[in-house]
Formats: structure tokens, sequence, C-alpha cells
């Protein structure tokens, strides 16, 4: 039907038709292999954020790692891949900083390295503007053409975005969707939330331009910080096209950071648990003890007025906490 339509009126060098039925027919025909469980698949986008020094660049090269090597992925996240060529596109570090970062630590009296640097596979290339050479998003294009790569990391999509308003992320977008099409690649983007106040839940409110940048994703997730522990991570799931969000703010995945061998920072997976205590202050268990009590009161039908009349707290107080406990206020 579709060269039909193309040969009468050239009409397909702009629009691509098919029929329903077609368009699902080859659906099936692309693969959808998960590569970090839930969050994220083959041939799709995905975009991971989170405030500075959460932790998603230690996370995204863990995970390009695992992804160049093959094998059960990222716990708790499986994937069913064998061996990728993976591209790393950093614009964030320095090859100074990389290498510092991966490389054994030096024995304070002797100044000798102790160990070896982390053994990254052969499939994982990591790439940096030369010389100060400026990247445009065409030229992304050329690299992936150029490597052969299957998956795209880019760290991070600021480094494109310089007045970070919604058309200039809507360009930036329709290239990297034109890309994947072209090259059959996954991609995944990282960001930098836009907020900074610790002591609240992650939403797609904190992605930059997110109206625009959700809407062209098919996967967004998070990072965020314990507050109460200094290598505390949790990853919270946002947004899914075509799946459902599992990792939500009732259930999401508990990490700490470590260095495997002394020379490969990475978040090791603990449990699960409820985003809302793991971003409680530091006030400890009466700070928590609180939350829970306006969130008892609310679910209970009192008013905020009520609720702060009860338990001697302002409004402003109470309506903070309902927020951090996802309950409506």
């Amino acid at each position: 039907m579709q060269e039909n339509i193309s040969d009468a009126s050239g009409i397909g060098d702009i629009f691509e038709l098919r029929t329903a039925k077609e368009w699902l027919r080859d659906a099936k025909k692309i693969p959808r292999d998960p590569l970090l469980g839930e969050l994220w698949a083959e041939n799709e986008i995905a975009v991971v954020f989170g405030r500075s020094g959460a932790g998603k660049s230690i996370f995204a090269v863990q995970l390009a790692d695992q992804l160049a090597r093959g094998g059960r992925g990222v716990k708790p996240f499986a994937s069913e891949k064998g061996p990728l060529k993976v591209v790393y596109l950093d614009l964030e570090r320095t090859a100074e900083q990389f290498i510092k970062r991966y490389s054994p630590e030096r024995d304070p009296e002797t100044n000798r390295i102790m160990g070896k640097p982390y053994g990254f596979s052969y499939n994982l290339i990591r790439v940096e503007p030369k010389n100060e050479a400026q990247m445009e998003p065409e030229n992304i294009a050329e690299l992936v053409a150029a490597t052969g790569a299957k998956v795209l990391v880019i760290d991070s999509l600021a480094y494109f975005m310089k007045y970070s308003v919604p058309r200039e992320a809507a360009v930036l977008m329709k290239e990297l969707r034109r890309i994947r099409k072209r090259f059959g690649i996954s991609i995944l983007l990282i960001m930098n939330a836009t907020r900074s106040k610790s002591v609240r839940t992650l939403t797609l409110a904190d992605l930059p331009c997110s109206a625009v940048i959700a809407a062209a994703a098919d996967s967004v997730f998070a990072i965020g910080r314990c507050t109460s522990r200094h290598n505390g991570r949790y990853i919270k799931h946002l947004k899914s096209a075509g799946r459902d969000t599992i990792l939500e703010a009732e259930h999401v995945p508990y990490f700490v950071v470590s260095h495997r061998d002394g020379n490969f920072p990475a978040l090791d997976f603990v449990n699960y648990t409820n985003e809302a205590a793991i971003i409680a202050t530091d006030g400890g268990r009466w700070e928590r003890l609180r939350l829970n009590d306006v969130k008892s009161l609310r679910e209970q039908g009192m008013t905020i007025r009520a609720i702060a009349e009860e338990l001697n707290m302002s409004r402003s107080a109470v309506h903070r906490r309902l927020t951090i406990a996802n309950v409506s206020p």
C-alpha cells in the first residue's frame, strides 16, 4: 500500500505511510531485548538524570562496560544481549579525569601505584572532542557510522544545549531519533536535574525541557541520593513508552556506591525500598515519625490546616512532608 501511494503522488518522500496492520507487523521485526530490565531496551532512546554527584556517570560507565562484555546485566536489571559494541561519548570529563577515576590509588608512603587500571572490554570505546573542537549533533551520525556502534551513551546532553530551551531540545531529539532509526542503535542520554534541593521526591519536572525530551524518549529514569548515607543511591522510573513504570516511589531499587578492586566505582544493589524513607532528612527517627504521622492523618481525610493544628506544625511544613511522602496535598 505504501508503494502505491508513493508512486502515485510522491507524498512518500515526506510521510511514511502504512496500514495499522503493517505497522504492528513490522514492529515485531525490531529487536526489543532488554538492556536494563524494564528501563531500557534495544532500539530505544532512554534518558537518565539526577542532581550533581548522584552517580549518573558512574552508573552509565558501569552499564556500558557490562553491555560491552555481555552477560546478565547490572543487578537487579536483566539484560539478554551478548557483547555489544558500545560508544561512550564523554563530554563531561577530560581524559585525565577518566583515567584517574578508573586507576588504582598510590600508596601514600611509597607513592607506588597499588594495583592495575581497570580492565575494560575492548568493545567499549570512549570518545571525547579533539583539541577543543566543537561537536555538532550531526557529527554523532558520523561517529556511529565510523565505529559500527550498537549502543551509544552521551554524557551529557547539556553539551549540545547552549541555551536549554525547548526548541533547542526538540531539534536535538529529532536528530537523535533519526540516528536511532537509521542505524538501529540504542541510545542512553545523561542529563543533570534542574533543581538542587535534595529533600524531595524526583519527578519529570526536574528534567530540563522535560515536556520535549520526555515526549521524544522511550524511557526516562532518575538517580537520587540518600540523605542519611553519603554513598546511598536509588533509581526511580518516571516514564516509559508502551510499558508500565514498575520502579516507582513505593518500590525503588537501593544501591551503595562502592569501589570494586579499588579501581572501579559502581552502584551495587542492596534491596528494594520506599523513596520517602530514603530521602527523609537526617533528623533521624523523629523526622520519619513526623512524616508517617502527616501521611496517616491525610489518608484519614484531614485537611492540611487540621493536620498542622494537630501536630503543631506550619501548613507549609505539612505540605512539604506530603510531597516527600508522595501523598496528594
